[in-house]
């Protein structure tokens, strides 16, 4: 093969794979579970979510939900979202939204948000609401749900444990 046939066929089959990749990389990002928040203290806590495509993970993070101005990624690849968010005031209402550096996946909304612990020691009445069995969603299910909605009104729930 001549140097210069031998070129254009790299150059094409470098091309054609470079244009696979960048179709696989413009794939659809969607959330498949989540996002869910752990290990919440007075200061931060940890936001995970799985995503179907692998890609960096961003949140982002603000005291009203059309103004997140803290950012917190992790460069990392993966389908298995952690972002570790810090820094932020005890006891304050944060709304956040997830992601990649690229596109915003959930949030962002006054939907989504989360309330920081008060400061070890702040002594304030706590609410609590522990659960057996979540179940599949009957009837009965979701008369007890409206039946705790109602009897706490305006009063959040502080803490909800599942046990099964």
């Amino acid at each position: 093969m001549k140097p210069s046939n031998f070129f254009r066929v790299f150059s094409l089959t470098l091309a054609a794979l470079m244009a696979t990749t960048l179709a696989r990389d413009a794939a659809a990002l969607s959330v498949t579970r989540g996002p869910y928040l752990q290990m919440g203290t007075s200061s931060g806590l940890i936001v995970r979510w799985r995503s179907d495509v692998a890609s960096n993970s961003r949140v982002r993070v603000g005291t009203s939900p059309t103004n997140l101005t803290l950012t917190f990624d992790d460069a990392a690849s993966t389908t298995e979202h952690s972002v570790q968010v810090s820094g932020l005031n005890p006891q304050t209402k944060y709304y956040y939204s997830i992601g990649s550096t690229t596109q915003t996946l959930s949030g962002g909304d006054s939907n989504t948000y989360f309330h920081t612990a008060p400061t070890t020691g702040t002594q304030q009445p706590t609410r609590i609401w522990v659960i057996g069995d979540a179940g599949t969603g009957t009837s009965g299910q979701a008369a007890v749900y409206n039946a705790y909605r109602n009897f706490t009104g305006t009063n959040p729930t502080h803490l909800w444990l599942q046990l099964g």
